[in-house]
Parts: structure tokens; C-alpha cells; sequence
């Protein structure tokens, strides 16, 4: 739940969820400028080398940036793909990169080898 409308906390940067939650719902962006809004995501520093971060503020806590949740990977591929042109491409780009880590943390990490994660680093594989 994303309450930071209901009170006075003000957000200290982007979170994916301002991207992909209306994007996955099927909701385009309102101007129909998507390049405005591929180019929003680009620069919101939301995405790493292995997908994209929860948020773009690292504070320490597992909701926040680099740490990269598995729904809101799918949540942001699926949305973007839906728009086409370079926001597909994006999808793909995310995607794969997401696809990546989940593979490496799957056959290099944890106690035992074929470990899936709750979450991933989205700035190192």
C-alpha cells in the first residue's frame, strides 16, 4: 500500500510503484506522451544494471533502493511492453537484466544452490 498521499510524509524520490502500478493497470501516461515518460524512468535513477529498484533513496530498509522486488519487476516489464516503441524496448532491457540476476542468485548464492531470492540488488548481479 502506498499511503504517501494520506499524510504529511513527503517522499525523498521516485518509487517504482509511481511507474508501474498505473502502467500495469492499464493506464497510459495522461499527456500520451510516452517518451516524456520513458525518459521520466530513465533519469528517476530507479534503474540498475540488474533491474529496477523499489525506490531510488537507500535507506537501509528492504523496501528501499538498490533492493529490487520480483512484482514490481513484472508489474513494470508488463506495463512498459504494452506502450510499445521505447518503452517495449525498456521492457525488454529491464527484463532481461531482471531475468539475469534472478538466474545468477539461483546458481552462484545462498547455502544451496538453486536458492531463489525475496528480493535482489538491483545495482550488482
Amino acid at each position: 500500500l502506498d499511503d504517501r498521499g494520506a499524510t504529511t510524509w513527503a517522499s525523498p524520490g521516485p518509487a517504482l510503484s509511481d511507474f508501474c502500478m498505473p502502467l500495469w493497470a492499464g493506464l497510459d501516461p495522461p499527456d500520451g506522451d510516452v517518451a516524456a515518460l520513458v525518459a521520466a524512468l530513465q533519469a528517476s535513477g530507479l534503474i540498475g544494471a540488474w533491474g529496477a529498484a523499489a525506490t531510488s533513496v537507500d535507506t537501509g530498509q528492504q523496501w528501499d533502493a538498490p533492493n529490487a522486488w520480483p512484482p514490481l519487476q513484472d508489474m513494470l516489464v508488463e506495463g512498459l511492453a504494452r506502450l510499445g516503441g521505447d518503452a517495449a524496448a525498456l521492457a525488454e532491457t529491464v527484463g532481461r537484466a531482471w531475468a539475469a540476476s534472478a538466474r545468477a542468485g539461483w546458481e552462484r548464492h545462498g547455502t544451496i544452490r538453486g536458492t531463489m531470492f525475496e528480493k535482489y540488488d538491483s545495482g550488482r548481479e
